[in-house]
């Protein structure tokens, strides 16, 4: 991996910020001008990135552990992006054990017994789906303050189902497109949450 690159995440584009290469201690170094909190993408690819939530004034420091940055990654000096990663973190988290089940599940299906492993298995399932809807909706509303507050209302186990799945989960929306909305009221991200509201 010879370059890193540091995109800005608008609504659903990603801005070209700036590239740097890294070094032969493995480091590399951004400057970013911005009058406030912003989403940006950093990353050796579309596919291998992690997500940072910065603000005007702070310093942060990205450590990677691996070979993959997503994996294993630890951030300090924003508040944001430690938030951040720890929803996606967690996310991941429950995308593995989500697909184990699938794996267990597709195995079993047409073999005996499935009849009683069926609804076991969608069961164990579910309570996946619930408890990690349940936390985001903790996040939200210990967080509606923070445009972190926005990753928790957008995140998706797949490209169809997101966290906050239930038709209600439209005021955690409210909620924080009301909030942010007072707070950053400038912000493209919020805009385009209180417009998602809308539809």
């Amino acid at each position: 991996k010879k370059a890193v690159a540091l995109n800005r995440v608008d609504v659903n584009k990603l801005v070209l910020i700036d590239s740097s290469k890294i070094s032969s201690n493995g480091s590399f170094k951004f400057k970013v001008k911005s009058s406030g909190p912003e989403f940006y993408q950093l990353g050796y690819s579309d596919s291998d990135f992690v997500t940072l939530l910065a603000e005007p004034g702070e310093k942060i420091k990205v450590s990677f552990n691996g070979k993959n940055m997503s994996g294993d990654y630890t951030i300090t000096g924003s508040e944001g992006s430690e938030k951040v990663r720890m929803l996606d973190m967690r996310l991941a988290v429950a995308k593995r054990k989500l697909d184990s089940l699938r794996v267990v599940y597709n195995d079993a299906s047409g073999k005996p017994g499935f009849d009683e492993k069926k609804p076991l298995l969608e069961n164990e399932f579910s309570d996946i789906l619930n408890e990690l809807r349940k936390k985001n909706i903790e996040f939200i509303i210990s967080n509606t303050r923070s445009m972190a507050s926005l990753k928790a209302v957008y995140q998706r186990i797949d490209d169809n189902t997101y966290v906050l799945y239930e038709p209600r989960d439209l005021q955690y929306m409210k909620i924080v497109s009301d909030s942010l909305g007072r707070y950053y009221p400038g912000s493209k991200n919020v805009k385009a949450l209180t417009e998602d509201l809308k539809n």
